[in-house]
């Protein structure tokens, strides 16, 4: 948990004292994940059925 505040602190300040590395940043972040997949969600299983 301290990591993901102290990440998200980072680019806060970024945002505010540096917008031009944050918004470098930001872009890296959006070509880095362009090409994931979307999850996969399966359905819940009804109530009272068998297990596959």
């Amino acid at each position: 948990m301290k990591s993901a505040v102290s990440a998200l602190y980072r680019l806060l300040w970024r945002r505010k004292y540096d917008p031009l590395s944050c918004n470098e940043q930001l872009a890296f972040g959006r070509r880095y994940t362009l090409h994931w997949d979307d999850p996969e969600l399966k359905k819940p299983a009804r109530r009272g059925s068998r297990p596959a």
